[in-house]
């Protein structure tokens, strides 16, 4: 947990409404960015500024409306005054839209595909880290980096490893949502269906991503550089939506300044580094107590095989003695009726006169 007031002594400074930071010229369109919306409609000035303000600026916007309101329409032709900015106005669906952002990647013009959900917030670079990993890759997924109260939490998952990847796959783990994924378009185009309806009870943007992920040809990599900030709705259910959009402000102000993103990423990294040395610490107890156990368990299974050792001395002894031709004669002998007399009669004089403490019966 990474603690980040928002009054920070650093001073920020104020965001232009046509400012952007440096622009890297490409010749052809670099990524597509879906928006979904339903209704947040008042961050989308904040989210879809985020996705303009790249470094990587040959890109299109396609803001998705599922079952929008007029203030959201009213919203939307402002931000439409950038001609990179399209929007597909669709009736509710039964969920989030799948199907409507399946539509609109059928004729996607980006090379890779980005998401951002309506009320988070991306770094200026997002686009051009994403474009640099999925060089050699069909998917990556960004840190997942979420602001809740004064604090950034992380919660990462690295792809390359097997267990992990697997792990998604099968939907056993859910570490990043909607903002903190990103694939080529055609990988997309390879899928068995895309983007689905999907079913009760199941989150859509996991759904999503257990399909790729479980494809034989996915070429799954993660990112470790914070490049997209997410704010949860459930914590913020109650915030009227001035106050979301004012507090989403706040943040695209530090994020678009050099200072203050350099400052968010130096103290993830610190964060990083202090909870991997905790994770080194408890992995070297958990070690130390695996071997104090298996050290007990093998004089346990040590002592039981000394005991199973004996136990088969023994009895092996007791069969050479019940087979010995002098104890079977002494058996004979005590069995005839005169012996057996005399030697009730000696008894008693034999053990008082021996201290060998032989029992004739």
């Amino acid at each position: 947990m990474i603690i980040l007031r928002e009054d920070s002594h650093l001073k920020s400074s104020p965001l232009s409404k046509s400012g952007s930071p440096s622009q890297v010229a490409l010749s052809e369109l670099s990524a597509t960015i879906i928006i979904p919306t339903h209704d947040h409609a008042d961050t989308l000035y904040a989210s879809v500024k985020s996705a303009l303000l790249q470094t990587v600026q040959a890109i299109e916007v396609i803001i998705i409306g599922d079952g929008v309101q007029d203030v959201t329409r009213r919203i939307v032709r402002d931000l439409q005054s950038d001609s990179r900015v399209t929007f597909l106005d669709r009736p509710k669906s039964p969920r989030t839209g799948e199907l409507y952002r399946h539509q609109a990647l059928q004729n996607a013009r980006g090379k890779i595909v980005c998401y951002l959900s309506d009320d988070d917030l991306y770094f200026p670079d997002h686009v051009e880290h994403m474009l640099r990993l999925l060089e050699n890759a069909d998917f990556v997924n960004a840190l997942p980096l979420r602001h809740e109260g004064e604090t950034l939490t992380i919660n990462s998952v690295d792809l390359t490893q097997a267990s992990n990847l697997s792990r998604v796959a099968d939907g056993s783990i859910a570490r990043f949502g909607l903002s903190f994924a990103a694939h080529t378009i055609d990988f997309y185009r390879t899928l068995p269906y895309g983007w689905r309806t999907t079913p009760a009870g199941t989150w859509t943007d996991q759904y999503m991503w257990r399909q790729c992920l479980s494809q034989p040809n996915c070429r799954a990599v993660s990112s470790f550089l914070p490049t997209v900030l997410g704010f949860p709705a459930p914590s913020r259910s109650t915030v009227e939506p001035p106050e979301r959009l004012a507090e989403l402000q706040r943040w695209l102000e530090r994020l678009l300044d050099p200072f203050e993103r350099e400052q968010i990423r130096s103290s993830c990294l610190q964060y990083a580094v202090k909870s991997a040395a905790q994770e080194v610490g408890e992995l070297a107890l958990v070690r130390e107590q695996l071997q104090l156990w298996l050290d007990s368990h093998q004089t346990q299974e040590q002592l039981a095989r000394n005991w199973e050792e004996g136990h088969r001395a023994l009895e092996q002894r007791l069969t050479a003695l019940e087979s010995s031709p002098l104890l079977k004669a002494r058996a004979k002998l005590l069995a005839a009726p005169l012996v057996a007399k005399i030697a009730r009669a000696a008894g008693p004089i034999l053990r008082r006169q021996s201290r060998s403490f032989i029992r004739f019966e």
